[in-house]
Formats: structure tokens, C-alpha cells, sequence
């Protein structure tokens, strides 16, 4: 199970997570994490979305759909996404796949 917790301040909207961003997860990282979520990039508020993964576990093929799709609607808008405190494996996986570069940061 994923659980977020989301800020926002000086035109960053921050998403902790803590779990697994699996199918269940991912669902409700879009609900929050998608423009149009609370203020988003084209309402002159947020052009940033900051991912925490620091106590992130897994991450499967859906959920790393759903950060596609997140990357996707930021960069229509203009705003941009970047992930922080990948684990070694994580980030590795990531890499493989072409999560990272490419405009994720």
C-alpha cells in the first residue's frame, strides 16, 4: 500500500511517498501528482512536481506508467518533474527503462 503525503510552496507541489507504487499506488500518485490536482502548471502556481521516494519499496510496471504519464502532463504544461531519494535499486531499474534523462531529473 502507497501512502502520500502532499505540500506545495513557492511553485513546487511536493509528493512523499512511503510503500509500494504498484497498481493501487499509482492510482492514487495521478489523483494527486496530475495537473489539474488541486493548482497545477497553467495556473500560473506550480510549474514543479518534486517525487520523494525516500521510503519508496517497489516499484512495478504500472507504477512506472503513471510517472510517464505524470512526466507527460507536467511538460505539456510547461512545468517540469523531478524525483529524489531513489534507492540504488530503484534508481537502476529506472534507468534501464529510460525513467531517467529525457527531462526526468
Amino acid at each position: 500500500m502507497l501512502t502520500l503525503r502532499v505540500s506545495s510552496a513557492d511553485g513546487t507541489r511536493l509528493i512523499a511517498m512511503a510503500g509500494d507504487l504498484d497498481m493501487e499506488g499509482a492510482t492514487a500518485l495521478e489523483e494527486a501528482a496530475l495537473p489539474g490536482a488541486g493548482t497545477g502548471p497553467g495556473t500560473g502556481t506550480e510549474t514543479e512536481l518534486v517525487l520523494d521516494f525516500s521510503l519508496v519499496d517497489f516499484v512495478d510496471s504500472t507504477g512506472m506508467y503513471s510517472l510517464v504519464r505524470i512526466h507527460r502532463a507536467w511538460r505539456e504544461r510547461g512545468g517540469r518533474v523531478t524525483m529524489i531519494n531513489l534507492s540504488d535499486e530503484i534508481s537502476e531499474v529506472f534507468e534501464l527503462v529510460g525513467l531517467t534523462g529525457g527531462g526526468f531529473s
